[in-house]
């Protein structure tokens, strides 16, 4: 009998950041679909066979036909076709966020003097996800 691997969704347009997520979430044993859009994500969410357990978003996304999109909008789509998907908000421009974002948690691609934090990424998808490693 083999355990079901928990599905992440990773929403971000720059191929290094896609690679990092995957990887780290991969070395956390969990299955990853990448998308690069907001259109690829919606359809990867309504099709998938059971809902993401996690979705990681970027808030900026460049469209080709919109020039810039939201990962604020995604998560508005994620709350309305997979409530019960948890969402990590992840950004480099916390000067383009208003107001408190309706994700379950935000963090950092660059905090402030610092590097990204992997640990903390990760530490981030076990509390959300309700596992202990």
């Amino acid at each position: 009998m083999s355990i079901e691997k928990k599905q992440v969704l990773v929403v971000d347009d720059q191929p290094n950041w896609q690679l990092a997520l995957r990887v780290l979430l991969e070395s956390e044993d969990y299955e990853v679909k990448v998308t690069t859009d907001l259109q690829e994500a919606e359809q990867a969410i309504a099709n998938a066979c059971t809902p993401f357990a996690l979705a990681v978003l970027d808030l900026r996304l460049v469209d080709e036909e919109i020039e810039n999109v939201h990962g604020l909008e995604l998560i508005t789509y994620i709350k309305a076709h997979s409530s019960s998907t948890k969402t990590i908000l992840l950004t480099g421009y916390p000067e383009k966020l208003k107001g408190k974002p309706d994700a379950d948690k935000l963090l950092f691609k660059v905090p402030e003097g610092s590097r990204f934090n992997s640990k903390e990424f990760k530490g981030t998808v076990r509390e959300l996800l309700s596992e202990a490693k």
